[in-house]
């Protein structure tokens, strides 16, 4: 991860990692160097100014690491859901719980 952070620093590749941990390197490796972009959740590419540094770190804390079930699911064809498509377990159907019933849980 902290290879691909460096790439990315480079300006040449715009990366968008599903892993989680992405987002705590990007913030670690801009602190060391005090410079440098972060991508502050695990699925943006975002070039913070230098003033909202500690805005960009609150909000990566907030949302924390990965956000199956949180800030995303998977909703299957059958109306099955599941808090990731990598993670297959079954937390309810959308037809016969509806969504919010499910999530509520």
């Amino acid at each position: 991860m902290r290879y691909l952070y460096n790439e990315w620093q480079k300006g040449d590749l715009q990366i968008f990692s599903t892993c989680p941990a992405y987002a705590r390197v990007s913030i670690v490796e801009k602190e060391k160097r005090n410079k440098g972009t972060i991508s502050p959740t695990h699925f943006t590419e975002i070039e913070f100014p230098e003033e909202f540094s500690g805005v960009a770190k609150a909000l990566t804390e907030f949302i924390g690491g990965c956000g199956a079930g949180r800030v995303y699911c998977l909703v299957e064809h059958n109306g099955d859901i599941q808090p990731c498509g990598f993670i297959p377990v079954k937390v309810g159907n959308v037809l016969r719980n509806g969504f919010s019933n499910v999530m509520e849980k």
